[in-house]
């Protein structure tokens, strides 16, 4: 037993050595570049050595930082013939990415194609079937660490099923801010769509962009491809992007896009897709598609319609399966004064876009932060108001007017140090809703008799219609 331990001991020591020696270039990578995957499979373990065989041991793995699949050696059915073929990333010695393949012919892996990527880093690795052929495409995301925001690009790599022979082909490569796939343009297959925002220029610039399969050859008779169908202009005031959401209604399919302006305020980008009149092109008739940002103002080319002055995504906020947005009416910040103690709150109101229009499905109350928010029912929603104290910050709702109002419930914040005290002394009078233990605040509330009994903001609304914003 004591041998054991010291002989931990001594490889403790050396693990700590090793790191300090490193210092700051210590990473993930140069781990990678060290270390192999572990062999999980005598299978596993052959693939692993042929792909060192074919490239040498000088390179760096690669692993996606996003997405479902997050190793370096991937195993995947590629062609749809039962097997599964293996996909390596790696860094070569030319200091750039490639997407290395490795397929199994008669009981042994013999090297398939070498394709260079961008970049030295990789976001996410996707399998889609574009084309409804039961064959999917290889959907990559490669990035530039430290890069501008032109540093992403998406490439896809698909089987070429006329050929004799196991081939892959290269289809397309392009520059990317956020990425999704869905069926765009409601024609039963997948689209590839992507926001970029280009601060390249001395404008920032940003636009929305659908690829699609396109059946048929290319200019040099190598077989189908995916090309840019349509792209719109967006909103180019904003700093960056978050997420994007995909929504199908039984009239049209639905794209959000939230995106920051600064540090504390987001709008939402509504994209749709519409099939234009048919046009003729060569003598054959050729459905045209067409991306639209409905509620951009094109005039200055600024999403107003979805704006909110605080932190707050878009969501499913009843569990229905489609997308909310929070909106709230823009203040003059030159009205609003810089210290001001306490702040007039105006409703948040939650909305869904359909057929061109807003159309409300809850309001809120929602901190000056954007760190918790409380549903109003739409039966009480013109009788009541809300002001949040800086000094004290509490939320207080209250109805009447400003210089006479009646209070009828409020929400505290408490550090958690502070909430353990009052508990330890006994004297916490207060109801606890919820703790963010991310920010070490606790929300409690205290309410009144005639908030509950007229109105029905009574502890158990609070607590049903009380969330913390994360």
């Amino acid at each position: 037993m004591l041998k054991k331990f010291k002989i931990f001991n001594i490889a403790a020591l050396l693990v700590a050595f090793l790191i300090f020696l490193s210092g700051c270039s210590f990473s993930i990578i140069s781990v990678e570049k060290l270390v192999r995957p572990p062999y999980a499979s005598d299978e596993m373990k052959e693939v692993q050595e042929k792909f060192y065989d074919f490239v040498g041991n000088s390179v760096t793995l690669l692993t996606p930082a996003n997405g479902d699949y997050r190793t370096s050696f991937i195993m995947y059915d590629i062609d749809g013939e039962k097997g599964e073929e293996a996909l390596v990333f790696y860094v070569g010695n030319d200091s750039t990415s490639h997407l290395h393949i490795l397929k199994k012919v008669k009981d042994r892996w013999i090297n398939a194609g070498d394709f260079v990527g961008y970049g030295n880093s990789l976001d996410f690795v996707n399998f889609v079937d574009m084309n409804s052929d039961a064959i999917p495409e290889i959907l990559v995301g490669w990035s530039r660490l430290n890069s501008t925001a032109l540093g992403k690009y998406f490439s896809v790599y698909s089987c070429d099923t006329l050929s004799t022979s196991f081939k892959i082909r290269s289809l397309i490569s392009e520059n990317y801010t956020l990425i999704t796939t869905a069926d765009i343009d409601n024609d039963k297959n997948t689209d590839i769509l992507v926001t970029m925002l280009d601060t390249s220029q001395s404008v920032t610039r940003a636009y929305a962009r659908m690829f699609s399969y396109q059946e048929g050859y290319d200019e040099n008779q190598n077989g189908p491809m995916i090309t840019l169908v349509t792209e719109v202009q967006l909103d180019g005031n904003i700093t960056s992007y978050y997420k994007m959401y995909t929504e199908s209604t039984q009239t049209e399919n639905i794209v959000y896009v939230d995106a920051y302006k600064g540090d504390s305020q987001m709008i939402t980008e509504v994209l749709t897709c519409k099939k234009n009149a048919s046009t003729s092109d060569g003598g054959a008739a050729v459905d045209k598609y067409a991306l639209e940002a409905p509620l951009l103002d094109k005039s200055t080319l600024t999403m107003n319609a979805t704006w909110r002055g605080v932190n707050m995504p878009s969501r499913d906020i009843d569990a229905d399966g489609f997308i909310e947005i929070p909106v709230q009416t823009p203040v003059d910040a030159s009205t609003v004064p810089v210290n001001q103690s306490l702040i007039k709150l105006e409703l948040t109101d939650w909305v869904r876009y359909r057929n061109g229009e807003l159309q409300t499905v809850k309001s809120c109350f929602v901190s000056p932060k954007g760190d918790y928010y409380l549903y109003i029912d739409d039966s009480i929603k013109s009788q009541v108001k809300a002001q949040y104290s800086r000094a004290d910050k509490k939320l207080k709702i209250y109805t009447g007017y400003d210089s006479w109002q009646t209070e009828l419930a409020t929400i505290y914040e408490f550090s958690a140090t502070d909430w353990n005290v009052l508990n330890e002394q006994g004297e916490n009078e207060y109801l606890f809703l919820r703790e963010n233990q991310k920010l070490g605040t606790v929300y409690a509330c205290t309410f009144t008799l005639y908030g509950q009994d007229d109105f029905g903001i009574s502890a158990e609304y609070i607590d049903k219609n009380f969330v913390i914003n994360s």
